[in-house]
């Protein structure tokens, strides 16, 4: 009887942690493109935020301190960008030396996540996935 407990309740567990994931996938469906956005990983509001990719220039407006911003489509990504950041203390840039042709994507959800250097005020980017 115990067993027959046990291996009912893992069961429902199993099926209703399948139904969530099926529930996210659907209220959230994986783009059948590229779409990507801004985190600001910075405790300072990013007012101006322009990311330069093969569909040419994406600003993005007012990301606030530890958040998102909206995702845009483009056609094709690196895993590096040339961007450009205004903030109230002034502007930061980051242009790339090379790209790797390795970390090209063409589909899916990312966001390049902004933080600063401190001392330097270097602009730190990286690309991650959701």
């Amino acid at each position: 009887m115990r067993n027959s407990l046990l291996l009912f309740m893992l069961l429902s567990i199993l099926s209703c942690s399948r139904a969530t994931d099926a529930l996210i996938n659907e209220a959230f469906p994986p783009p059948q493109n590229l779409e990507i956005a801004i985190k600001n990983n910075t405790n300072t509001k990013l007012l101006r935020t322009e990311i330069i990719t093969a569909n040419g220039s994406l600003v993005f407006q007012q990301i606030e301190p530890e958040s998102y911003s909206g995702f845009y489509e483009v056609s094709a990504v690196y895993s590096e960008v040339e961007i450009t950041v205004q903030t109230a203390n002034g502007f930061y840039a980051y242009s790339p030396v090379r790209y790797d042709e390795n970390t090209l994507v063409t589909k899916g959800r990312y966001y390049f996540e902004v933080s600063l250097e401190i001392p330097g005020n270097n602009l730190v980017v990286t690309r991650k996935s959701f």
